[in-house]
């Protein structure tokens, strides 16, 4: 009998999703680091707004550890632009939006 591409696909996403911090690195400015080791004194849970029952993906991990790095670079670029506390993605941005009109119309400010 022969294998099943989904069998494939189901024990790849297994894999990475056990591996994905060990099994990647990610290289900006000509350093490559493990992908946890650029949050490192930092929460991955906490900036990607996950619940704690909740695991991460790895294109949210992804976003995560690249909104790290380019963090600083968009702070000299513009100091004194506001910025969110937790990085905005596909499943916050229609909640970070409405808080945002919200504080434009003179409303309570959220987090």
């Amino acid at each position: 009998m022969k294998p099943r591409p989904m069998a494939f696909k189901k024990k790849l996403v297994q894999w990475l999703q056990k591996h994905m911090a060990e099994a990647f690195e990610v290289t900006y400015q000509g350093r490559s680091k493990a992908i946890t080791d650029w949050a490192e004194g930092k929460s991955i849970r906490k900036l990607s707004a996950l619940a704690t029952n909740e695991t991460i993906n790895f294109r949210d991990l992804i976003n995560t550890v690249a909104a790290i790095c380019l963090a600083p670079n968009f702070e000299n670029q513009a100091p004194g632009y506001p910025f969110f506390s937790l990085f905005i993605m596909g499943y916050n941005r229609a909640q970070a939006a409405q808080d945002a009109l919200r504080t434009i119309a003179g409303q309570n400010r959220t987090k």
